[in-house]
């Protein structure tokens, strides 16, 4: 236990630097302004958020618990699933359309962290999927495809 934080340690530590390396390389390109953003702004939003990331295992480290390392069958099982969902989901997406594929998805994921289907993950599925459309069909005029009923 001790050796693996000690690891945790050494590898974000060497994360830490190269985000750093990587932050202040993409920072001498130029972030440009907020309307015309230049060619080292993401970049040098990637190499922060690694930063925060390395930082907070570095961290974290010291504190972690090894029992809650341990992956149970049961989570296997509902990763499992996910991966079998997102095939199905990739299969059905223009048979079914944009609209009912990502309802069903998020059916689907939110019955898994709930282990059970519930008509609150019928909610929440239907308010993600409308919220995603409009987002991205109406919002950003991304051209979905029609599934079979037309939407």
């Amino acid at each position: 236990m001790r050796r693996r934080r000690h690891y945790d340690r050494i590898s974000s530590g060497v994360i830490f630097l190269f985000a750093l390396v990587f932050v202040m390389g993409s920072y001498s390109i130029g972030l440009g302004s907020i309307r015309h953003p230049g060619k080292g702004l993401l970049p040098f939003l990637t190499g922060l958020l690694l930063l925060i990331a390395s930082a907070s295992v570095f961290i974290g480290a010291g504190k972690r618990d090894e029992e809650k390392r341990k992956i149970s069958l049961p989570a296997l099982g509902r990763a499992a699933l996910t991966v079998v969902a997102l095939g199905l989901s990739i299969g059905l997406f223009y048979v079914l359309g944009f609209v009912l594929t990502v309802f069903f998805l998020m059916v689907i994921f939110f019955s898994i962290m709930e282990a059970r289907l519930k008509l609150k993950s019928l909610y929440i599925a239907a308010i993600t999927t409308i919220i995603t459309y409009l987002v991205f069909s109406v919002g950003l005029s991304v051209q979905f495809p029609k599934g079979m009923l037309g939407f």
